[in-house]
Formats: structure tokens, sequence, C-alpha cells
């Protein structure tokens, strides 16, 4: 089904139509929703993406949202963006976490073994982080009825993060 909406509502727009569309008719009771997968209409996945994706979700009830690494498009083994954390205190948001976040002594020894969150990184592996790119993120759809749709307000930039926020407080 494709859904053109008449005028730019941005990113968070063109998911909440999505998501309306999903919630309106794809989730009977007789046939209900694990996921809906979020991604940016520019993004080149790799093949068995998904089934990663769903993999991780399915490996623990309590993961709402599962993102992307995100590499350079013209250099696979560039890494762009993996890890953001946020800093409650400050409203910061960043590749690292603050030294008083929760995760900061798993990501510190996780870094220290992979060399870091950018560049030519060709690891694998599954991270706990407060947001996850909107270029493609697997959300559980129990969630996504809990949490609800995307704040339009933020229209294109930090829609991904508040919506990932919203999911960990749910």
């Amino acid at each position: 089904t494709l859904i053109k909406n008449r005028i730019n509502h941005g990113g968070c727009g063109g998911f909440n139509t999505g998501l309306a569309y999903v919630g309106q008719f794809l989730d009977p009771a007789e046939r209900p929703l694990d996921y809906v997968w979020l991604v940016d209409d520019d993004v080149d996945l790799p093949d068995g993406a998904l089934a990663q994706l769903t993999q991780t979700g399915e490996s623990d009830p309590s993961i709402g949202v599962v993102g992307s690494r995100t590499v350079d498009f013209d250099d696979r083994k560039t890494t762009i963006e993996t890890t953001i954390y946020f800093d409650f205190a400050n409203g910061w948001m960043g590749p690292e976490p603050a030294p008083d976040h929760p995760l900061y002594e798993s990501h510190r020894e996780w870094v220290a073994t992979t060399g870091g969150t950018r560049g030519d990184r060709p690891f694998k592996s599954v991270r706990d982080v407060d947001v996850v790119s909107a270029c493609s993120m697997l959300a559980r759809w129990s969630g996504v009825k809990k949490v609800g749709l995307w704040d339009h307000r933020y229209f294109i930039y930090c829609d991904d993060a508040d919506w990932c926020l919203r999911f960990a407080r749910a």
C-alpha cells in the first residue's frame, strides 16, 4: 500500500501516517502484530537486516525499539552512528554516555574492545542505548500502542529521540 501525504509533514509526519495506517487496517484482533519497522526512504538495507532486528527484539520482551548501525553509503566498513545516549542532567545527546549514566561502564568496556563507536569498525553486536536513529528502527507494536505516535512538533530532528525516550519511560 502506497500512501502519499498531500503536504510535507516531515519525517515524523510520514512515520505517523504509516503508523496510523497500520493501527487502522493491519491490527485486527484476529491478526495481532508483533512489530512495525520504520525505515527512511533513502536507506539501503543489507540482506537479513529485518531478521537480525527481530531476533534482537525477541531476545528480551522488555526491548521496545531496536535500531540499526548506520554506515557510510560509499564505504560500508565506516560506521557513522551506532550508539546514542541521553544526558538527563543537561539535555545533551551523543555517542558516549555521561559518567553518571547507568550504561557508562559497559559502554566504556565495549569501546575498549571495538576501538570506538565510529570509523572503520566492522563489529556486530547488540548495545543497550537510549536512542536509536529513525533511519531504521523496529518497534514492538504493543509499545507503539502504549506510547502513541511521534510528536509532530519535532517535524524532522530529534523526533526519534523523543519517541525512544518515551518508550523507555513506558
